[in-house]
């Protein structure tokens, strides 16, 4: 009875490794190629001109788009400006008696006038609201806004003079990997090649490096609608 219980545990574990051996040695799966650029040739590639301009319009360029926000700017000063102003105190309100008086000239003529004098002064308070209404011409000539426009436009020409480096150097990134697009789509063109793993992988790989740099720009151009008349 034991040997037999042996028996069918040697079984078992055998099964185990050879299900184990089974497994480890199976083919792993294929890496899905880039089917994106499978339609892409030397006939419908885009020309280099073009990828150069993509490569070039997607660095960001920094603009002082500020015309519009100085016409306002001088709009708004003819727009009067308002002011409530409010006065609370104390303040002394003097009391005056008027009194007829009398007086004689040279010539012996009599004249009756009025006067006053003050009598006492008590205290009063104060509480008197006041509404300005002021314009400042001057504005229209020149505002303290502008000093930081003018800093905004220096801090766009300075941002644009760092481009221009950057744009040279996707430019010069984006001329290898055409070149190198256009030397694997010609080898691909040749018998020997047509099949070749290697550089099928290297013209995906040139591709995707010229739709990086080139904000889409080989894609753009396979997946554009036709011309009238299948031109």
């Amino acid at each position: 009875m034991n040997r037999m219980l042996g028996w069918v545990a040697g079984l078992a574990c055998l099964s185990a490794c050879i299900g184990a051996s089974a497994q480890s040695n199976a083919p792993a799966a294929a890496a899905t190629p880039d089917m994106r650029y499978a339609k892409l040739t030397l006939k419908n590639l885009p020309p280099l001109e073009a990828v150069l301009q993509a490569a070039t319009d997607a660095v960001p360029q920094a603009k002082a788009a500020v015309a519009d926000w100085q016409k306002r700017m001088r709009t708004a000063a003819w727009v009067p400006r308002f002011e409530l102003r409010s006065a609370i105190g104390q303040q002394g309100l003097r009391e005056y008696t008027v009194v007829n008086r009398t007086s004689t000239d040279a010539l012996g003529m009599t004249s009756t006038y009025r006067d006053s004098y003050a009598t006492g002064e008590d205290p009063r308070w104060l509480n008197e609201y006041q509404l300005a209404v002021m314009w400042d011409f001057s504005q229209l000539f020149f505002r303290p806004e502008e000093i930081d426009i003018a800093r905004l436009k220096m801090e766009a020409v300075r941002v644009n003079m760092e481009r221009d480096a950057v744009v040279a150097g996707v430019r010069e990134r984006a001329l290898t990997a055409y070149y190198d697009l256009i030397e694997s789509l010609r080898l691909l063109e040749l018998e020997t090649y047509r099949a070749s793993v290697p550089t099928i992988i290297r013209k995906e790989r040139a591709a995707a490096m010229v739709d990086d740099l080139a904000d889409g720009c080989l894609l753009k151009h396979l997946n554009r609608p036709p011309k009238a008349g299948g031109k």
